[in-house]
C-alpha cells in the first residue's frame, strides 16, 4: 500500500484465436497471479510497472496484434477511481476482510482465559489463516492513492498484527 504510484496505468490487451484456449487460460492465471485487474476478457490493467522480461508466453504471442502493453492515463472522462471500480470487485474483497475481522474479534475470548484450550486455539488459528488467505488472495493491494473508500484491508492487517501479538503474550505466560 505504501509503494509509490507514478500515476500511469499498464493496460495489457490480447487477442488470441479461439483455438488457443490453453494459452488464454495460462495467460489469465498469470494475470491474476500478478494482481492485474480485469476490465474485459482480453483487457487487463495494473498500476505497477511491468518487467517485460517476465511477461508470459512471449514465444507464443509475438505480434502487437496478438499481445500489447500500453502505458498511460484514462481518457474520455474516465478517472482512476472508475478504473479501480471496473477492474476489481472491492465488494468481494471487503466481504472477505470483514469475515476475517469478525474472526479476529473472537480472539478476545482467548486473552480473557488464563490458558486457552489448545484444541480450540488451534482450530481458531486455522480458521483465521484461511480467512486471511481468502481476503489477501482477492486483494490487488493497490497503492494508497488508488484505494477505494471503505477499503478494509489495512484495518484488517493492523488488527491482525495486534491480535496475534496479544495471543503470543497470552500463550507464552507461565502456567
Amino acid at each position: 500500500w505504501q509503494r509509490p504510484w507514478d500515476g500511469q496505468w499498464r493496460l495489457l490487451m490480447f487477442d488470441l484465436p479461439s483455438g488457443r484456449q490453453a494459452t488464454r487460460v495460462k495467460l489469465w492465471r498469470w494475470l491474476r497471479g500478478q494482481r492485474f485487474g480485469y476490465l474485459q476478457n482480453s483487457v487487463w490493467v495494473s498500476p505497477d510497472p511491468l518487467d517485460e522480461t517476465k511477461l508470459p508466453l512471449k514465444e507464443e504471442i509475438s505480434s502487437a496484434e496478438s499481445f500489447i502493453v500500453i502505458v498511460g492515463r484514462p481518457g474520455a472522462g474516465a478517472s482512476d477511481k472508475s478504473v479501480v471500480n471496473g477492474a476489481w470487485d472491492f465488494a468481494v474483497v471487503n466481504t472477505r476482510y470483514q469475515t476475517h475481522l469478525d474472526l479476529l474479534a473472537e480472539a478476545e475470548e482467548f486473552s480473557k482465559a488464563e490458558r486457552p484450550n489448545p484444541a480450540v486455539l488451534n482450530k481458531w488459528l486455522s480458521q483465521e489463516r484461511l480467512a486471511w488467505i481468502a481476503a489477501a488472495d482477492s486483494d490487488p493491494f493497490l497503492p494508497e492513492p488508488l484505494l477505494p473508500e471503505g477499503y478494509l484491508g489495512r484495518q484488517a492487517w493492523q488488527r491482525r498484527q495486534t491480535v496475534i501479538a496479544n495471543l503470543i503474550k497470552t500463550v507464552s505466560q507461565p502456567a
